[in-house]
């Protein structure tokens, strides 16, 4: 990201070029039984995987939506807390309401935790991700500790310990090196070394810090949890910073739940307010799908192998060809 950026104002409407690149799936054009989506991932195969907030998991093949819930597995809850695809092509899911916990699936078979293998997963794992080695880790909501999972073995990673801190995003680059947004600022650092940044001490925008994303440059991206701050994102690197709010760019909303990257190189992220793109490191483009505020809430994001781009949102999915 350089400092010179090119501002560029993009708003898809409702003409040809918007019909023919966009389709929304919701109950009135498909099987769906919920549109109001919280997580999205995609397989190997290419299966996207939907978490609702109201009905569980749903698993859409590109032409049949199938609903996973306490009917027809062991997901006790209608809230999808998260999801992750493991180098295995295992589906993870967290999940509350009315009760709260872990699942893997297979494809074939349903695995519940806690169990004999990982018996200290006897919570609802939120946020779930992984690294380069296959390894996953799982937060958990209130406490101060990570559970590190290599498929045979888990490990527990004591970060340091703030007044009313919660999880919300972590990310771990090839290095190791693991960046962790929460409620109350950000935490950097490997193997037990930590650096804390906090609103107070650093260049941080805002306290909650929403997303969090390693660039293959080395550069990190900070998504920060809205409110009536500055907001935005910031960026950092070589511990200098760049900040972009509704003040000084057109990012549409101050809240970024979600910071994925394309095969081209191209940044998306998920607002509250339209996904905002950022292509070439410099061109931003704001992206709007219905007319009127707060109609364009997007959740959460995932480009699968052709670059298409999968919208979650609380009005349906969305699937973007570029």
């Amino acid at each position: 990201m350089t400092k010179k950026i090119l501002i560029i104002l993009f708003i898809l409407t409702t003409g040809d070029l918007f019909s023919q690149r966009i389709k929304i799936y919701n109950k009135s054009n498909s099987n769906l039984i919920s549109e109001n989506f919280k997580k999205i991932s995609i397989d190997s195969i290419g299966n996207i995987w939907i978490g609702t907030a109201d009905y569980g998991l749903i698993k859409f093949d590109r032409e049949e939506f199938v609903n996973f819930n306490n009917k027809n597995s062991v997901i006790n809850g209608d809230y999808i807390m998260d999801l992750f695809v493991d180098k295995n092509d295992n589906i993870w899911a967290s999940y509350s309401q009315p009760e709260s916990g872990t699942v893997k699936f297979n494809g074939e078979k349903w695995i519940e935790f806690p169990n004999k293998n990982l018996r200290e997963l006897d919570f609802s794992g939120y946020p779930i991700v992984g690294d380069e080695k296959g390894n996953i880790y799982f937060c958990n909501i209130g406490s101060k500790e990570i559970l590190k999972y290599d498929g045979q073995n888990s490990t527990k990673i004591v970060i340091p310990k703030e007044k009313g801190q919660n999880i919300l995003a972590i990310d771990i680059d090839t290095l190791g090196n693991i960046a962790i947004g929460l409620t109350n600022g950000l935490i950097l650092g490997s193997n037990g070394k930590w650096k804390t940044f906090t609103k107070e001490s650093s260049e941080l925008r805002l306290g909650t810090v929403r997303e969090i994303k390693f660039m293959e440059n080395g550069e990190l991206f900070i998504g920060y949890g809205g409110g009536l701050g500055d907001g935005g994102f910031s960026t950092l690197k070589n511990g200098k910073w760049q900040h972009f709010n509704k003040t000084n760019s057109i990012i549409p909303d101050h809240m970024v739940r979600d910071i994925e990257v394309d095969g081209f190189g191209n940044i998306w992220m998920a607002t509250n307010n339209g996904v905002f793109k950022i292509e070439n490191g410099r061109l931003f483009k704001p992206i709007f799908f219905r007319e009127g505020r707060w109609k364009n809430t997007i959740m959460d994001i995932e480009i699968d192998k052709n670059n298409i781009v999968w919208i979650a949102t609380n009005f349906g999915l969305i699937k973007y060809e570029q």
